[in-house]
């Protein structure tokens, strides 16, 4: 019985394999892929992880990032989204981006941005020292939207990167953009 590898033509990449037991099935399975986007090759090639080209297969190197496309003709992973659309996947990736209190504070001593101390006070919900003086130029503006941050800070068992105070907190504390989507383990290429 046969096996016929069937693959993408634009990338190369299997995408299937189909066993011909009859003569018609053989003539259904080639009518099937007759079009210019997929073609087929004999041999049993693991969907997925293996590419044709120039009639042979080959094993694809693992993909880093799931959004990567494969490239035939330079035979490496390469990210082929417009920009608009890498700018999407970063705005919604930061939307649904979130650390524990006791992951962010672990994050931030690593990352020598808070002091062992600073981080067991974060971890409790406490207000950690290095953040005094963003809480008092909250305090001395509204005593009551301070009063709410720390409210919010004590109450909250998840940090949503896109907190505004959370921002404004990387702010004092000279955390760039990128690092804070480090931090927050905002991954889009």
């Amino acid at each position: 019985m046969p096996v016929f590898s069937l693959y993408d033509t634009t990338t190369g990449v299997v995408t299937s394999i189909k066993t011909v037991i009859t003569e018609q099935e053989m003539i259904d399975t080639m009518d099937a892929i007759n079009n210019p986007e997929r073609a087929y090759i004999l041999g049993n090639n693991v969907p997925g992880l293996t590419y044709i080209k120039a009639g042979a297969a080959y094993t694809l190197p693992p993909r880093a990032l799931p959004w990567l496309t494969w490239n035939l003709s330079l035979e490496v992973w390469e990210d082929q989204r417009t920009q608009g659309e890498k700018d999407a996947a970063l705005a919604a990736a930061r939307a649904q981006a979130s650390r524990t209190r006791r992951e962010l504070s672990l994050e931030l001593k690593q990352r020598s941005i808070m002091s062992q101390s600073d981080a067991i006070l974060a971890s409790r919900g406490e207000w950690p020292t290095v953040l005094q003086p963003f809480w008092d130029q909250l305090n001395a503006l509204d005593p009551d939207v301070a009063g709410d941050v720390l409210i919010e800070w004590a109450g909250s068992n998840q940090i949503d990167r896109m907190d505004p105070n959370i921002m404004t907190i990387a702010s004092i504390l000279s955390v760039s953009t990128p690092d804070l989507d480090e931090i927050f383990g905002v991954q889009v290429g």
